[in-house]
C-alpha cells in the first residue's frame, strides 16, 4: 500500500527555487534534499532531477571544451 503525502506548500517551493539560484550552494542543497531521509518525495524527486540535468550539462560542457582543445592543438600543429 502506497503512503499518501500532503501537497507541498507553495512557500516551500519558493524557498527551494531561491536556494537553487545561489551558485555552489544550490548543488549542496540539492544533494541534501535528494539523499537525506525525511524529505517529501516530490521534493526529493525534484532535487534528483535537478542534479541529473546539472550533471548532463556539466558533461556536455566538458565534452565541448575537450573538442575545442583538440581542434586548437591540431590547428597549431598545422601552422608550425
Amino acid at each position: 500500500m502506497e503512503q499518501q503525502h500532503r501537497p507541498v506548500p507553495i512557500w516551500q517551493w519558493v524557498l527551494i527555487q531561491l536556494a537553487e539560484s545561489i551558485p555552489l550552494l544550490n548543488i549542496l542543497f540539492m544533494l541534501v534534499l535528494a539523499f537525506l531521509g525525511g524529505v517529501h518525495p516530490c521534493i526529493r524527486n525534484y532535487a534528483r532531477a535537478f542534479l541529473l540535468i546539472l550533471s548532463a550539462i556539466i558533461l556536455l560542457i566538458v565534452i565541448i571544451l575537450l573538442i575545442a582543445l583538440v581542434q586548437q592543438s591540431d590547428s597549431s600543429a598545422v601552422e608550425a
